[in-house]
């Protein structure tokens, strides 16, 4: 973990150190460490095993050095969530949406190439309304102690977030992203949870979305 508050240093800054970082880690190392974060992520969600209902969560297909959550889509699967992918809605205004995509994992022709090279769901499928998302697990580049993110810069999740009033924000991240503290600009959205190699970190509302869910 870094321990020292980048507070002074610009967000842009940050984003190039980071990224920079995180492409010298390995492939094999970074394969290790995905499934070692993985691990850990289940082991602190058993949890979420006691749910009646299938959770509805916000998967994402990574970016290139990002945490591969890929093995997460078959266990997620056994336990009947619904496994839902965001899709560029507009480059213009930054706008994200998210799709039920538990029926179409392998089906080609239900994903398209988007703006940044990665798949996203096709146009022919609908939508879920924000506020149906259970859990959100969110991408970014750096993050601090209390839940700061740092994300990629263009906001699609800091404008979208918002709006899933009702979603539990996870981050599963290299341990190397996490600060002590981060700066946060207006738009900046935080998360609820973070997880990396080495440790954990969790806000009160984590506990509070799980009594709201009877978990607790």
């Amino acid at each position: 973990m870094n321990s020292k508050s980048p507070a002074s240093k610009p967000q842009a800054q940050i984003r190039k150190e980071i990224r920079q970082l995180r492409s010298e880690i390995s492939l094999e190392e970074r394969s290790i460490l995905s499934r070692t974060i993985l691990d850990r992520f289940l082991v602190s969600a058993a949890l979420l095993s006691e749910s009646k209902t299938p959770l509805k969560v916000g998967l994402y297909r990574p970016l290139q050095f990002e945490l591969d959550l890929s093995p997460l889509e078959s266990l997620f699967k056994q336990k009947n969530y619904r496994l839902c992918y965001p899709r560029v809605v507009s480059n213009e205004i930054k706008e994200i949406e998210f799709v039920d995509m538990t029926d179409s994992l392998e089906r080609r022709e239900d994903w398209t190439v988007g703006s940044y090279g990665i798949l996203e769901p096709a146009l022919h499928k609908t939508a879920f309304e924000p506020k149906q998302l259970d859990l959100i697990l969110v991408p970014g580049v750096a993050f601090g102690q209390s839940g700061e993110r740092i994300g990629m810069g263009a906001g699609y999740y800091d404008r979208f977030l918002p709006l899933a009033t009702n979603a539990l924000r996870v981050s599963l991240i290299f341990d190397l992203q996490l600060f002590e503290s981060l700066d946060q600009n207006e738009l900046d959205q935080p998360v609820h949870w973070i997880i990396t190699e080495k440790r954990e970190i969790k806000t009160p509302y984590v506990q509070e979305w799980a009594q709201k869910r009877g978990l607790l």
